[in-house]
């Protein structure tokens, strides 16, 4: 480890450039000397000027979980003298959960036990999980082939999804059973079977996100869409939605960071959990502009440290307003130092772009250059 004077380094491993570049910022603010070890040779983290370094370990490594690649980062840590080993996507947390005893240089980021981050990453058994806990969640069924029996006994509308998949990949809504044979077999050559099936419950998109001790939850955040502004987040309390998830962390032993999906079912006002995410998600951005920066909760915890002695909950709206040149231009001009109307969460996320402009311009003409392939 290191041991000359200075902030900690620390290593975050990802093939998710989003989950690792917002990760390591979080480090990066809480006063960490941070280095990324990503999947691809360019992405916008290594343009970021708040890192130390970006390494390139290949994206098939990661994808495979493959031990060996523990090795590569041991001597990596060792060479860099790096103090902490922190895993954003669920691969690296794998990884990481599979070997940790490998690791010789460096402390690593709390995790919980690989059959446990299987079991919430996979939808269909978290879904069994959920079930046998005694936990709110939709009546869902697995469709083992294009002719499965479990078609017949469907009531529509219906949420078809890969088991496995992140970030809505594959999701997919169904109003009647005609549609729902029409689109299946391109689903099914696509993501692979089974594919999970779950009723559609009306309501609102409402999601825990959860710092875990081994049961014990340490710090939370709350948050819900906003009915007029779906790029708007509101972070709120809910007693209710905290208790459902107080009980699943401690009834599993939980340990770290994880992100539950949930809805409010307008029918009868209750919560009910779609699914588990035992990994950095992509609103965790927001949560740090906020105030609740899970990543450096996380390593204070590893440290043995007790983020709940001082954690408050936090309410209130946020929204990342992005990088607009224009609206920049306009607001120095004025001489403001950014966009008016925005919260002090919306302002600190405008802030974060402006001081690190060049992950966020990337982004920007990486969408662009898609758009006009398709």
């Amino acid at each position: 480890m290191n041991s000359t004077p200075g902030p900690e380094r620390v290593l975050v491993v990802s093939i998710n450039d989003h989950f690792g570049h917002w990760g390591a910022v979080g480090l990066a603010v809480a006063g960490m000397d941070v280095s990324v070890m990503g999947a691809r040779s360019w992405s916008a983290t290594r343009l970021s000027r708040r890192f130390r370094s970006y390494t390139s370990c290949g994206f098939s490594a990661l994808r495979q979980v493959d031990l060996s690649l523990l090795d590569t980062i041991d001597s990596y840590c060792a060479t860099h003298r790096i103090d902490w080993i922190v895993p954003a996507d669920v691969f690296s947390t794998l990884l990481i959960a599979r070997g940790r005893s490998r690791i010789k240089s460096a402390g690593t980021y709390p995790v919980s036990e690989p059959s446990l981050i299987e079991t919430l990453n996979d939808k269909g058994k978290f879904a069994a999980l959920l079930k046998e806990l005694g936990l709110p969640t939709p009546p869902t069924r697995l469709i083992s082939s294009e002719v499965d029996p479990v078609l017949d006994s469907l009531t529509f509308p219906v949420i078809v999804k890969p088991t496995c998949e992140e970030g809505g990949h594959g999701v997919r809504r169904f109003d009647s059973r005609t549609a729902l044979d029409a689109t299946l077999p391109r689903l099914a050559r696509r993501y692979g079977l089974p594919l999970l099936v779950q009723d559609f419950v009306p309501g609102i998109d409402i999601d825990l996100s959860a710092l875990a001790d081994h049961g014990r939850i340490t710090a939370w955040t709350i948050q819900k869409g906003h009915p007029s502004r779906p790029d708007l987040l509101e972070f709120v309390e809910h007693p209710r939605i905290l208790e459902i998830g107080t009980e699943l962390i401690r009834r599993c032993k939980y340990n770290g960071i994880v992100h539950f999906d949930m809805r409010i079912d307008q029918r009868t006002g209750e919560p009910t959990v779609i699914e588990a995410n035992p990994r950095f998600w992509s609103s965790m951005r927001h949560s740090m502009w906020m105030g609740v920066n899970f990543p450096a909760l996380g390593l204070e915890q590893a440290r043995g440290g007790d983020p709940s002695a001082r954690f408050q909950p936090v309410v209130g709206l946020c929204r990342d307003p992005g990088l607009s040149l224009k609206h920049t231009f306009y607001s120095l001009v004025r001489g403001r130092w950014g966009p008016e109307g925005l919260s002090r969460a919306s302002t600190a996320a405008w802030h974060s772009h402006v001081s690190d402009p060049l992950p966020e311009l990337w982004r920007r003409i990486h969408c662009i250059a898609l758009h006009r392939q398709r």
